[in-house]
């Protein structure tokens, strides 16, 4: 009865923390990042015409990553650095605003 008891702590603990994301790295998901940087760019820099933004894939949803994305606006590419702000994936948007 022990041993069942053992195995069955053994099974439940990694599961629940499974569950609450304590064994793996939670990721940012890439198309809402791009989508959330375009609305960004558009509704807080005042750049209505941001064509295209990319950003790279599997990156943490942990406080403190820091990662650079590109956009397109008036047919030239520009970087934008966009930094996690908690471990709700979260994250602030910072340019120089092209002229």
């Amino acid at each position: 009865m022990l041993i069942g008891a053992v195995a069955a702590s053994l099974i439940a603990v990694p599961l629940t923390l499974l569950s609450v994301g304590r064994l793996f790295t939670p990721m940012l998901d890439r198309g809402s990042v791009q989508t959330g940087v375009a609305e960004v760019l558009k509704q807080d820099f005042g750049l209505a015409d941001v064509e295209k933004v990319e950003c790279p894939s599997d990156q943490p949803a942990t406080t403190g990553t820091q990662f650079e994305c590109t956009f397109s606006y008036n047919a030239k590419s520009y970087p934008v650095a966009v930094e996690v702000i908690n471990d709700q994936g979260q994250y602030r948007v910072g340019i120089d605003a092209p002229k």
